[in-house]
């Protein structure tokens, strides 16, 4: 008998400037594990496609009737147009009143005018907390009680017929890389739970209101500040402490990560990009994007710790054909400009919020292939359950040269922090393995040889990694 170890691979699709995984990678289901994989839809397919793919839903705008999909797959983000709506129309009479003036009979109205003629979403999920200027008076602030009257309808009708309502989005532990003031609140699960209710960065009432008795959640995995390793960081001690206080309240509702890839933290339109044609260039300015390679870590870290990953973009379906492009247009702000540049005329198309097989679609004005992470760390989760099951834990690791092992205990985030090892968790069935492992220590182009203690008594193998890059082997320590 001998242990034989087998690595992941990136799948071979493009990767580059569309998002290539929906037409060209290989198919995958997540059923079995129980997990969800929601993604909005950005490539011109029909929507079922991504279904067949790997994800088990698909967000289309809140303001399509969505019954081209099966309730089980189909999910929606709501933004204040279900409030605004009946209140400008004075429907139930509610003469445009703002939300804080909303009856109780006036907040459940608004909620079953939206779901009545659309049946209902496995993945429901609302950002109307997010508003701004003539929307502001219709936000779904959480202090206010009729935001808490009108997600207790939304469980309900949920509820009702087979769906899930997810709450909110703006739930996330943010700017917290590891302190020793966090040990403590990741030592125990009333710790955790205490941590949760009192912070604000935490909270958008799914801890702070006891709202995760009645509605499932969401952690948003973006805006997390500091630099790579810190984000990093946050993102573990995040789902970390989520998992950690679930365990002190008894509820069975799920959490989701929510993100956004095609966006890498707070620096706005700073980026101009430039898509090179035959006789041209197409020139926009856009978000920058996220590593391809750390999205891979934190949507695996999403399946390893929460219930999956829902992937927010704007519901726009664009093309492959790098010779179709979107017309000009010029802005007073120099940053949102998006132009062609060049002789002879291009094909131009557009983007629809649906798959129309007759219409002409635009390739993306800016590099959108990041979005391929998602599924490549889904598509990496069912791999690893297929080899060893999802009971994951934490594995002790080392550096061979001066280093040493450290126990495992609830602060495994802060110790491996400390210590500089980077973050490895395995599962395993019988005499097989699944070793996920993060590097946020190594330098990025610097090989560091460490070893892993496998669980369940298996031994400890060793492998040459890099920083900055996840890692998924598969042990077998009974090959024949």
């Amino acid at each position: 008998m001998s242990t034989v170890i087998t690595q992941a691979r990136f799948p071979d699709v493009g990767m580059g400037w569309t998002s290539d995984y929906p037409r060209l990678g290989k198919p995958f289901n997540l059923e079995p594990t129980g997990k969800h994989f929601c993604l909005v839809q950005t490539v011109a397919v029909p929507a079922i496609q991504y279904i067949q793919q790997g994800c088990t839903g698909v967000s289309v705008s809140g303001n399509l009737i969505a019954k081209f999909l099966p309730l089980k797959n189909r999910g929606t983000f709501l933004g204040t147009d279900f409030i605004r709506g009946p209140a400008q129309a004075n429907e139930a009479g509610i003469g445009g009143r703002p939300l804080s003036e909303f009856t109780n009979d006036q907040c459940i109205y608004v909620v079953d005018n939206y779901l009545n003629e659309r049946e209902g979403y496995m993945y429901l999920m609302s950002g109307a907390e997010e508003a701004y200027g003539a929307d502001e008076p219709w936000k779904q602030a959480h202090h206010l009680p009729q935001s808490l009257i009108i997600e207790q309808r939304l469980a309900e009708r949920s509820n009702q017929v087979g769906g899930k309502y997810w709450g909110t989005y703006d739930g996330h532990l943010g700017q917290h890389a590891p302190s020793v003031s966090f040990r403590n609140v990741l030592s125990s699960a009333n710790n955790a739970l205490a941590f949760c209710k009192d912070n604000a960065n935490f909270g958008n009432g799914f801890f702070s209101q006891d709202r995760g008795a009645f509605r499932n959640g969401l952690i948003k995995t973006y805006f997390m500040g500091g630099n790579a390793q810190e984000q990093f960081a946050a993102l573990v001690n995040t789902f970390a402490v989520h998992a950690l206080a679930m365990q002190a309240t008894g509820w069975i509702s799920q959490t989701m990560a929510f993100g956004w890839n095609p966006f890498h933290e707070q620096e706005g339109y700073s980026r101009w990009y430039r898509h090179f044609m035959a006789n041209g260039y197409h020139e926009t300015s856009d978000w920058p994007i996220k590593p391809f390679v750390y999205s891979v870590a934190e949507i695996f870290l999403s399946f390893l710790y929460l219930a999956g990953y829902y992937g927010w973009e704007a519901a726009a379906l664009k093309g492959w054909n790098p010779d179709i492009i979107i017309p000009d247009e010029i802005d007073e702000n120099p940053w949102l400009t998006q132009k062609y540049y060049g002789s002879g005329n291009p094909q131009r198309g557009g983007y629809t919020q649906t798959f129309d097989p007759n219409f002409t679609y635009a390739y993306p004005s800016a590099p959108e292939g990041v979005i391929d992470a998602t599924w490549v760390g889904a598509s990496w989760y069912r791999m690893a359950w297929d080899w060893s099951g999802g009971n994951w834990t934490p594995i002790r690791t080392r550096k061979n040269v001066g280093g040493s092992y450290f126990n495992i205990t609830s602060t495994y985030n802060i110790d491996a922090w400390e210590a500089r090892t980077g973050y490895s968790w395995a599962s395993a069935t019988g005499p097989r393995a699944s070793v996920f492992h993060y590097d946020d220590a190594t330098e990025p182009g610097d090989w560091m040889e460490k070893d892993f203690e496998l669980p369940n008594g298996l031994g400890t193998i060793t492998r040459q990694v890099t920083g900055g890059v996840p890692y998924l082997w598969f042990v077998d320590t009974n090959a024949q």
